[in-house]
């Protein structure tokens, strides 16, 4: 070691403790202190403690349980400067090189024996006012604190952030929540209407079916009555036997017919694709995912356009974005098996119809891009190269592979194609295709691909 400090440890025989008993310490023996006293500011072994208990019971003792709490005898720490981290009750008097740390006896007995770099602090600190690093010290102590500041402050305001953040998609919650509220109670209003129209057609063709029945008991009975009135005139009783005749194959006629109808009883059958809906929505745990937005882009505004033509077919459905030189932009409508062009104010200038369905485009050089295109079941893998010039598509030439063309991406000459297994990678020719990487574990491994700047 670098200097002798046997006059200051202890004996290589007796144990060495964090806090030694102050009368025992006083009578030259080497006891382990088990309490402090707050009062008298001094260490006690249990054996002293029950006779300092005895003398002193309003004192406040502390035991070891609460060893974090002891403080510094007078005259062993002079202040929480010099206080040891590891070992409180010491002082720190020696510096280890090895490690560039400050020690107590305690420390340099137990972790830094085998160190060779063991000094007195006093040695150490010698001229240590003129050194340059001790007096850029208060600038570093200033500089540091303001980092703290700063960061405080950025904590706080993003504290803030998130606190307006919760609000923000607590209302978008709600919203979300007002609008399925909304398209249920109209389902529910339109059931219901259509409900109380049929009860009303079904309940206005009963009335009429009980009225024309109590119309018919009612002319029975007065036809039989005014019989019963004419036994002594055989005309008048003709009279009213034809006509009773008729009354009642009319009535039978109508009570055959009602017979032949069946009950009506109305039933409520849930529509398959609300049924589908409900399912959905119970196998839901939330309404959506909550998600960390810090990257680098910020949404400045957001603006809707009409991506559609008269000519389409079906919904546009947009697979894939380029931006061209010009700040044109290319959308690859999926469904309708068309490329289409949008001018700087996001107007369809121009479109161009592909075979089958296409997947993405990316920016080759110039007005330049490529297109792929792709159809499993008529085993179609193509990749079609397209020019931009005065707000025309117009397409220039195509590359037809032997693997599916997923999406594609493009760097310094060189075309990388995402099969959905493996990535392929070709020169703008076309020509030189190998397979940079393959995993067979899934479907869908290799679905997509991207090259950074710096390739």
């Amino acid at each position: 070691m670098a200097f002798n400090v046997d006059s200051s440890l202890h004996k290589a025989s007796d144990p060495i403790h964090e806090y030694t008993c102050s009368p025992c310490e006083d009578d030259g023996l080497n006891s382990e202190a088990q309490n402090f006293c707050v009062d008298c500011l001094k260490y006690y072994c249990s054996r002293c403690e029950s006779k300092h208990g005895g003398l002193f019971k309003r004192h406040k003792v502390l035991d070891r349980k609460d060893v974090k709490k002891w403080a510094a005898v007078p005259g062993t720490v002079v202040d929480d400067l010099e206080r040891c981290e590891h070992h409180p009750g010491k002082a720190v008097e020696l510096f280890c090189g090895d490690h560039q740390k400050l020690c107590c006896h305690i420390c340099v007995s137990v972790v830094h024996r085998q160190c060779s770099l063991i000094q007195h602090i006093p040695d150490v600190a010698k001229g240590i006012d003129d050194k340059p690093e001790f007096k850029r010290l208060p600038q570093q102590i200033a500089d540091i604190q303001l980092q703290i500041k700063k960061l405080q402050e950025s904590r706080e305001k993003n504290q803030q952030c998130i606190r307006d953040s919760r609000a923000q998609i607590l209302l978008e919650i709600r919203a979300l929540r007002r609008k399925i509220d909304q398209a249920l109670d109209q389902l529910e209003q339109n059931t219901i209407k259509e409900l109380d129209v049929m009860v009303a057609t079904f309940e206005e063709q009963m009335k009429k079916d009980i009225a024309q029945s109590a119309q018919l008991s009612k002319d029975i009975k007065s036809l039989a009555d005014s019989m019963a009135k004419t036994k002594t005139n055989n005309s008048l009783a003709y009279v009213g036997y034809s006509r009773c005749q008729e009354l009642i194959t009319e009535t039978k006629a109508i009570l055959e017919d009602n017979t032949s109808k069946q009950e009506v009883e109305l039933a409520f059958v849930l529509h398959t694709g609300l049924n589908h809906i409900i399912n959905s929505l119970m196998s839901l745990e939330r309404f959506g995912e909550i998600t960390n937005t810090s990257h680098v882009f910020n949404v400045e505004n957001v603006k809707q356009f009409n991506a559609a033509l008269t000519i389409d077919k079906r919904i546009s459905n947009i697979s894939g974005i380029c931006e061209l030189l010009s700040g044109e932009l290319v959308l690859v409508d999926n469904y309708n098996c068309r490329i289409k062009l949008l001018n700087q104010s996001y107007q369809i200038v121009d479109h161009c119809d592909v075979p089958t369905h296409p997947q993405n485009a990316c920016h080759i050089a110039g007005n330049e891009l490529a297109v792929s295109v792709n159809f499993n079941d008529k085993n179609r893998h193509e990749v079609r190269f397209f020019n931009v010039r005065d707000s025309k598509l117009q397409q220039t030439r195509q590359l037809t592979c032997c693997h599916r063309v997923q999406n594609i991406a493009h760097h310094s000459g060189r075309l990388y194609i995402a099969s959905g297994t493996a990535l392929y990678a070709y020169d703008k020719a076309g020509n030189q295709g190998r397979k940079l990487f393959e995993d067979e574990s899934d479907t869908y491994t290799v679905y997509d691909c991207a090259v950074s700047s710096d390739g």
